[in-house]
């Protein structure tokens, strides 16, 4: 399930139940489930900025998403090929901003990260 709509479904049936409305999301009220809701609500990742050469269109910004996107721990790529930017998030524990330049850079748009 997308991270987004996990973390919103609780929050969803707490405020219909709130609400006096007895429909339920589908989660449910074992601790068990609420264990695991309230370990997906912590924050685990952290966000790069990446400066990206070479991109003249649209396209362009799509094959820079996809090659950050295609390396093991990036969870999001927004490209921007006008200012020539990649903001990337990612988990620190399975990559790092230098690997993901050099998987941008390997797809053919010379990419550079300050952090490491």
């Amino acid at each position: 399930m997308h991270r987004t709509l996990a973390l919103c479904l609780p929050v969803i049936g707490a405020g219909l139940l709130a609400l006096g409305n007895p429909a339920r999301a589908c989660c449910s009220d074992s601790p068990a489930s609420a264990a695991a809701a309230e370990a997906e609500t912590v924050p685990t990742g952290a966000v790069c900025q990446i400066e990206v050469k070479g991109m003249t269109c649209g396209a362009c910004a799509n094959s820079v998403a996809k090659a950050a996107q295609a390396v093991p721990g990036v969870s999001s790529a927004q490209v921007d090929w006008k200012a020539g930017r990649a903001v990337i998030h990612y988990d620190p524990r399975q990559t790092n901003p230098k690997a993901i330049a050099s998987a941008i850079t390997k797809a053919g748009f010379p990419a550079s990260s300050a952090e490491k």
